[in-house]
C-alpha cells in the first residue's frame, strides 16, 4: 500500500487546491474581507493576494496535520541486531558456494551481508518456489524438507507449474531423485515466528480444493502459577490433568531450555500444546499455545525445540534465541 502514497498525495493536493480556490472566490465577493489585512499586503496585485492566501492555507493545514504525520518517527530495523550479526557471521560459517534455504524476507540481506546465494528474495517471492518453501517449513517431515531443497536445486518455475498441472509435483519432489548441487543450509531466525502465519497460509494451499488454512503462534501473558494451575489473563491451564478452562483438552505440555526440548508431558490423544520457552531453568521467556500442525511443523521442531534429524542435518550455528543454521548432509 505504501506504493500508493504519491497518488494519495496528488489527490489530497488537488482537494486542498479546490478548497483554497473556493475560499478565494468567496473572499473576493465579500466586501468586508476586501478591507482585511490580507488584501492590504499587496494592494496593487490580485496575483500576490491569491499567492499569499495559498501560502497561508498550506501553512494552516500543515500545522494542523503535524501531529499525525511521520515527523520524528524512527522505524524499527527490519532485523534485530543479533539476527543481522548472524547473517554477517555466515561468511565464516559457510563456504563461498553455499546456498541458503530460508524465507524470502532475508534474501536480499543475505546476498548483501553474507554474500551467499539464496533460493528466493524480495524480488522473486511471488513465484511457485515460494509455495514449496513455505510447504516444507510447515510440514512435519524433515525428509520432505530435504527433498524440496534438492528439487529446487534442479527445477525452475515453469517446470514446477507444469508438474502441478499434471498432478505430479509432490510425487516428483518426494521421489528423492534430486540432489543438491552445492553445500546447502537451512537458516531459521526468531523473526520468522512473526512471519509464520504468512508462510503457513501459503504452504497449506491445497492445489485440488483451492483452499488454505490459517494458524499461528499464540503468545500468552501468564502471571500466576500455583498448585500446577497456570493463570494467563482469562485463560486457566490445569497442568496436572491437562485442561484449558476445565473444558478444552491439552494434548501435551512441552518445555524448551535455550532452544532444546527437555520436558514433554502427554495428556490427551487430541488437543492443544502448551509450549514453554525458557532462557534458563527459572525464567520463562515465551509461552505459546499451539495447534497440533504448528507444533509438528519443521520450523517449530528445528528452531524452537532443537529436534532435527541428525541423519539429514547437522547444526552449524545456534545463537539462542535468534538464529539457527543447519547444514544438509
Amino acid at each position: 500500500v505504501f506504493y500508493l502514497t504519491p497518488f494519495l498525495g496528488f489527490g489530497f493536493g488537488l482537494l486542498l487546491q479546490h478548497v483554497i480556490e473556493l475560499g478565494w472566490t468567496r473572499m473576493q465577493h465579500s466586501s468586508k474581507l476586501q478591507a482585511s489585512v490580507l488584501f492590504r499586503l499587496f494592494p496593487s496585485s490580485t496575483h500576490y493576494h491569491y499567492q499569499t492566501f495559498q501560502y497561508l492555507g498550506l501553512f494552516t493545514v500543515s500545522v494542523a496535520l503535524l501531529s499525525v504525520t511521520a515527523w520524528g518517527y524512527i522505524p524499527k530495523p527490519t532485523f534485530p541486531a543479533p539476527v543481522f550479526r548472524g547473517l554477517q557471521d555466515l561468511k565464516t560459517k559457510t563456504p563461498e558456494d553455499a546456498v541458503i534455504y530460508t524465507w524470502w524476507d532475508m534474501g536480499l540481506a543475505l546476498l548483501e551481508q553474507a554474500e551467499r546465494a539464496v533460493i528466493h528474495d524480495g524480488g522473486t517471492q511471488a513465484r511457485p518456489k515460494t509455495y514449496l518453501i513455505a510447504r516444507s517449513l510447515i510440514g512435519s517431515e524433515q525428509s520432505t524438507l530435504k527433498d524440496t531443497m534438492g528439487f529446487l536445486a534442479h527445477r525452475n518455475d515453469m517446470e514446477i507449474l507444469s508438474l502441478a498441472k499434471q498432478n505430479q509435483l509432490f510425487t516428483t519432489i518426494n521421489s528423492g531423485k534430486h540432489k543438491v548441487r552445492h553445500p546447502s543450509y537451512v537458516l531459521l531466525t526468531n523473526d520468522m515466528i512473526l512471519s509464520f502465519p504468512t508462510f503457513y497460509s501459503i504452504g497449506s494451499w491445497d492445489l485440488s480444493n483451492q483452499q488454505y488454512r490459517v494458524s499461528d503462534y499464540t503468545s500468552l501473558k501468564c502471571n500466576h502459577l500455583e498448585n500446577l494451575v497456570l493463570n494467563c489473563q482469562k485463560l486457566t491451564f490445569d497442568l496436572k490433568d491437562g485442561w484449558l478452562n476445565n473444558k478444552i483438552p491439552l494434548k501435551r505440555v512441552v518445555q524448551s531450555l535455550r532452544g532444546k526440548q527437555i520436558v514433554s508431558k502427554e495428556f490427551h490423544p487430541r488437543g492443544l500444546t502448551l509450549q514453554f520457552m525458557m532462557s534458563d531453568e527459572r525464567v520463562f521467556q515465551e509461552i505459546y499455545l499451539l495447534e497440533e500442525e504448528v507444533w509438528q511443523s519443521n520450523f517449530n521442531q528445528m528452531f524452537l525445540l532443537g529436534n532435527y534429524d541428525q541423519n539429514i542435518f547437522e547444526e552449524t550455528m545456534h545463537s539462542y534465541p535468534w538464529i539457527r543454521l543447519f547444514r544438509l548432509k
